[in-house]
């Protein structure tokens, strides 16, 4: 029998599910693809600029709700460290690949100022100097910054004030695919080469106007999400709390659909590479790929993993470089993190202390 945490984890399945299956059957009649504006008409002066309130208000929002609350030095802590991991990262993911998947065809909606982005047409050589030319604008390392910190805020605010009780559950136990290095390792390396497999088969299925596309972005997001969860996931699985995860993919998924699909596209604030997709595009969205829509799922996922995983080391009352070594924690090390959930009343179907 399903224990609470796991009927969460099932309900979040059943509804991205049949949210996918929705969105296919009322997108597969359409023939015809919308067409954005005229971006010689300077149709939204700074309007990639602006729309970043969108992430930035949201980040205020919650992130002085949640200072608000009964927080504990290990989950501000915790916090801090997520986003100084990811933030960076996003940082230099974009730099390097920046120009290969993303285009900017109206900077005008920007301030017009400029970072430079590694040209990998510039070789390998080009990496240490060369290859480096003005391409992305400033605003997309704010946009990498507030994302990350919106999901996060999002997840943790729910986790803390929506669904405090649902947290931990003393009846659920690892799965037995994340008990072990070898089964977390094989999983995990089997479900992405499916996945990457599908992609692949649809690339070649699609007709691409250069005949040489590669699902080259997908395979980028992917190894972003898998990776992480070969350290975080047979640690976090235990701690995630379904129903706040649930809350903020949702959040994030319907920010990011009208930023994206009624905002940026159709007004040129950024675009896609096409023979860099997969080859699945949102017609009544001027052609979004559907990657657009999958890293929305899949950095919610690596955000909320990396949390859970640092959240668990620290109150494990580790320190240090000892933080990342809780990936390594025995069972009885989770289970006393479990018991001090269960005190604090974040247990599902459990009394408050042992």
């Amino acid at each position: 029998m399903l224990t609470r945490k796991g009927q969460d984890l099932l309900a979040l399945g059943a509804l991205m599910g049949v949210l996918a299956l929705g969105a296919v059957g009322a997108v597969a009649p359409i023939r015809v693809s919308q067409q954005p504006v005229d971006f010689a008409l300077d149709p939204s002066p700074l309007g990639y600029t602006w729309s970043l309130l969108l992430f930035a208000l949201p980040c205020a929002v919650f992130g002085i709700w949640v200072s608000r609350q009964r927080q504990t030095p290990e989950q501000r802590r915790a916090c801090a460290l997520t986003l100084a991991v990811l933030i960076p990262i996003g940082f230099l993911m974009d730099l390097l690949f920046g120009r290969t998947f993303l285009t900017f065809p109206n900077p005008k909606s920007t301030l017009g100022i400029l970072v430079p982005a590694f040209d990998p047409g510039s070789g390998w050589s080009g990496l240490w100097g060369s290859g480096w030319k003005p391409f992305l604008p400033v605003e997309e390392f704010a946009f990498y910054a507030l994302g990350f910190a919106a999901i996060l805020l999002t997840y943790v605010w729910a986790d803390d004030v929506l669904f405090r009780g649902n947290k931990v559950d003393d009846r659920q136990r690892t799965p037995r695919v994340f008990q072990g290095w070898r089964e977390t390792l094989g999983f995990w390396l089997v479900l992405g080469g499916i996945l990457f497999g599908i992609a692949w088969f649809i690339r070649k299925a699609v007709p691409s106007r250069s005949g040489h596309a590669f699902p080259g972005y997908f395979l980028f997001l992917l190894a972003g999400s898998i990776l992480p969860s070969l350290f975080c996931s047979r640690v976090a699985f235990r701690f995630v709390n379904w129903r706040a995860l649930t809350a903020s993919w949702l959040w994030i998924l319907a920010i990011s659909q009208f930023w994206e699909a009624s905002l940026a596209i159709p007004y040129g604030w950024w675009g896609y590479q096409p023979d860099q997709m997969m080859g699945l595009f949102l017609k009544p969205h001027c052609d979004l790929p559907i990657e657009a829509v999958l890293v929305w799922t899949l950095g919610s996922w690596t955000t909320i993993i990396l949390y859970e995983t640092l959240l668990t080391a620290l109150h494990a009352g580790r320190k240090g470089w000892g933080l990342f070594g809780v990936v390594r924690a025995a069972d009885l090390e989770l289970d006393q993190v479990g018991d001090r959930h269960l005190r604090a009343g974040r247990g599902a179907g459990a009394p408050a202390s042992r």
